[in-house]
């Protein structure tokens, strides 16, 4: 039997051949993993007249507003006694007097803004993705002014006027997520809180046509409420728009080399170089839709759709959208027990007392029996007592287990057990 050696010559072809294979097969799996994904994201268009532009003049003005003089040695905090909560009832008149003063321009766009068609700029580039939570932050600051007007009125003996103030906080709220993904959804929920917290405590001393007026009014600015699944769709919109961005030439002149790396970050980069970003956007984008689809309607505490396996969505985990649904569903119970306190106080001012139940003030006060949105399509809780002279009224809360009335406490990050009372 004869063996033939292969030579030098053909031993070296074959090992720069297989050189060549290492070099140019991975190479070329880089390159088609990072081609730019073309994935079309659709862009709302934006009124002419955006309300949001108002809100965004607003929140520049602030920035000469950070502190209200009050006197040559005195300054005040100028989001107002509603931003500084653990003092806010030692503010004085001459310091209210001051905030007012100041903010009287600032406000006067928000009700601006609040007077036009509105849709939150969509986040589109990454550069968009840094500045949106920026923003978001300053409308949080335009509710605490807001409600420092109505601490205000309050004061000096015009609830009327201190109400109407407390509506326009809780409208901005609303309106804020349309348009926008999950932080702008959090931020309106927060807005929406600070005027509904305040309102509680007003309504007992507003007339009997000041009651109606504010059911019509409360009526009217739920209708602009949003769906949650707009807000998850949009917000699987913007992931997906902002990651195609980074991809861009342009931006990635934004990296800079870091000098000192480990060998971990030196392996996730690598790591990177070669995961399809085409097929990794498009799973996370199918994510969010399925996600959106299944969270349509009434609050349940779950999901059963998983979480994609990757590292381009780590800023979230299996429950993060479930979280978002559960503080926007306590968002709507809040406004759907003022609504009811506000039937409820409507019933007593013609009646005399509150109702045994709250079916006995539909449909004169209220068109339907208010729905608490946690309970699964059961109705707020309500209780008479004291022979109508008091009443129990709550939802039974994220937990979406009846305590009795027992207010809620939250037990770690986004997780409440307890009952949402008014005003506790």
């Amino acid at each position: 039997m004869t063996i033939h050696r292969l030579s030098l010559k053909s031993w070296s072809v074959i090992v720069i051949g297989v050189i060549l294979l290492l070099i140019v097969l991975p190479s070329l799996l880089i390159v088609r993993n990072n081609r730019l994904p073309n994935i079309h994201v659709p862009t709302p268009t934006m009124p002419k007249d955006n309300g949001w532009d108002y809100y965004i003049k607003a929140a520049e003005m602030m920035r000469n507003t950070r502190k209200v003089t009050v006197s040559p040695d005195k300054t005040v905090l100028g989001d107002g006694p509603a931003g500084d909560a653990e003092s806010s009832h030692e503010w004085t008149m001459e310091e209210l007097e001051a905030f007012m003063k100041a903010n009287k321009p600032i406000l006067a766009v928000v009700r601006q803004g609040l007077n036009r068609d509105y849709m939150h700029e969509p986040i589109r580039t990454y550069r968009q993705s840094l500045v949106d939570p920026y923003i978001n932050s300053h409308f949080r600051r335009l509710a605490f002014r807001l409600a420092g007007e109505a601490i205000y009125y309050d004061r000096i003996g015009e609830p009327e006027r201190a109400a109407d103030s407390l509506v326009d906080c809780m409208e901005l709220g609303i309106i804020i997520p349309k348009g926008g993904g999950l932080t702008a959804g959090l931020s309106g929920v927060s807005v929406e809180n600070i005027g509904v917290r305040q309102l509680h405590e007003v309504l007992p001393k507003l007339s009997a046509d000041k009651l109606e007026e504010l059911a019509g009014r409360l009526e009217s600015i739920n209708q602009k409420r949003v769906c949650f699944s707009d807000v998850v769709i949009e917000e699987g919109w913007a992931f997906t728009a902002v990651f195609q961005d980074s991809m861009k030439p342009h931006e990635n002149e934004r990296c800079i080399l870091d000098t000192n790396p480990t060998i971990t970050a030196v392996c996730d980069k690598i790591i990177y170089m070669f995961i399809n970003k085409g097929a990794v956007i498009q799973e996370n984008l199918e994510y969010f839709q399925a996600v959106a689809e299944e969270q349509k309607g009434q609050y349940t505490g779950k999901t059963k759709v998983l979480l994609p396996n990757n590292s381009f969505i780590n800023t979230l985990d299996q429950d993060s959208v479930v979280r978002c649904h559960s503080a926007r569903a306590r968002g709507e119970a809040r406004f759907t027990l003022i609504q009811t306190e506000v039937a409820l106080h409507r019933y007593r001012a013609a009646n005399g007392r509150y109702p045994d139940k709250l079916a006995d003030f539909m449909p004169k006060y209220l068109k339907a029996v208010p729905v608490d949105p946690f309970g699964l399509g059961e109705p707020l809780k309500y209780r008479s007592k004291g022979n109508g002279q008091s009443f129990l009224l709550y939802s039974i809360g994220s937990d979406m287990k009846d305590d009795g009335g027992k207010p809620e406490t939250e037990v770690s990050q986004s997780l409440f057990n307890g009952d949402i009372v008014p005003g506790k």
